[in-house]
């Protein structure tokens, strides 16, 4: 008699967060699955500079309930804007495709996920279908979304949609001719601090304020972060900076300053439940030399970027005025942290000339990220220490 064998099946955890963010994500994935190592599960990055990245994560022996718990675990990372199983991945050919040439192709890999076992493993949940596109293609998200969904009831009678609060959300991504289908298990874990009065044309995402906070706090290995340190944003908008920084300070004394009045009342309202919060309405560079001088640990911002600061300030000047603050208000030794699209070579130039002042800055970091297709550095700068 022949021996029978059972043929494993590989299931995969497809993890969105932003590119360039890549060393940063992979060390806290790991963090936070017990035992897990990079050897024990094959892991690559997917990079996409139009889109989101993909992180996959790969078993070839783990049962459903494993891979649960795993999302479960990865979906209360602060570092990651999405996690989920991967149920599908497509790149076709020539043109985008049609809304019948994605549906088809959906419809096959739905079919094999229900022989898989997989949404008998998740029992009877609530649902939605999100999209993120980009592309010309012939049909808009909405549409997609509408019948992606119509799809899932026609296989899964016994789902029911729900628009608010679904307990399963099956994420679409479509850029260009490349598609990505992930079943979300925890969207609510993922959605927790996102109830905010964000501007989302001033707003930085809180996956990147929280990766701009944490990397700063790393760098205070040398000097020690005093117990109830004191953290200015500048350029405060929406709060993002100040409500991650709460999230891991606990015990901060947080500074914020906005100078829009259209977004500074969303600004108070959304650090209502962060204590020990300052936040003054007013231009930074005006308020600045009016505050105590070396009083502040670390200055983390996300400055105006782009073509009007460009134009009308000249980035290379508005950057001096940003050392100047910074070496006014951080103590020595404190952490200067700021987005910039400024190139790094053009950046040391600008250093190099901050070294003539008393209090220069010396760079030790910096973190290349895409935001909204552009690529931004995040510059860290200490003062006055030398390496």
């Amino acid at each position: 008699m022949k021996p029978s064998f059972t043929k494993s099946i590989r299931k995969s955890i497809r993890i969105r967060t932003i590119p360039g963010t890549e060393t940063f994500v992979s060390r806290e994935i790991f963090g936070v699955l017990p035992g897990k190592s990079s050897r024990e599960v094959s892991i690559h990055w997917q990079k996409n500079r139009l889109g989101e990245n993909g992180l996959f994560l790969t078993w070839q022996d783990h049962s459903w309930v494993e891979i649960f718990d795993y999302t479960r675990r990865l979906s209360r990372l602060r570092s990651i804007q999405g996690v989920g199983i991967h149920l599908a991945s497509r790149q076709f050919c020539n043109t985008e495709p049609s809304l019948d040439a994605v549906l088809s192709f959906l419809d096959s890999q739905i079919r094999k996920a229900v022989t898989r076992g997989l949404f008998s493993a998740l029992g009877d949940r609530s649902f939605a279908c999100r999209s993120s596109r980009k592309g010309n293609h012939p049909f808009r998200s909405p549409k997609l979304e509408g019948a992606a969904g119509a799809l899932i009831g026609r296989h899964l009678p016994r789902w029911k949609v729900d628009l608010k609060q679904p307990d399963v959300v099956v994420h679409l991504e479509l850029k260009n001719q490349r598609l990505h289908a992930d079943i979300e298990p925890h969207p609510k874990d993922l959605s927790k601090r996102l109830g905010k009065v964000f501007n989302p044309r001033i707003s930085l995402r809180p996956t990147a304020a929280y990766i701009m906070v944490r990397t700063a706090l790393d760098c205070f290995a040398h000097p020690a972060l005093p117990q109830t340190p004191t953290l200015l944003d500048c350029f405060a908008g929406s709060g993002t900076i100040l409500m991650e920084a709460h999230t891991l300070l606990p015990d901060a004394s947080l500074l914020g300053i906005e100078k829009n009045g259209n977004v500074f009342p969303g600004l108070v309202q959304n650090c209502q439940g962060t204590s020990r919060t300052d936040l003054r309405f007013g231009d930074c560079f005006d308020l600045a030399p009016t505050m105590p001088p070396e009083s502040v640990d670390l200055v983390i911002t996300n400055p105006p970027l782009g073509v009007r600061l460009n134009r009308l300030q000249g980035a290379a000047a508005f950057h001096r005025r940003l050392f100047a603050l910074g070496s006014h208000l951080l103590k020595e030794g404190g952490i200067l942290g700021f987005l910039s699209l400024i190139r790094p070579d053009a950046m040391a130039g600008l250093l190099t000339q901050s070294h003539q002042h008393p209090s220069c800055f010396t760079q030790v970091g910096r973190m290349t990220m895409i935001l909204n297709t552009l690529e931004v550095h995040f510059y860290l700068l200490r003062k006055g220490i030398q390496e």
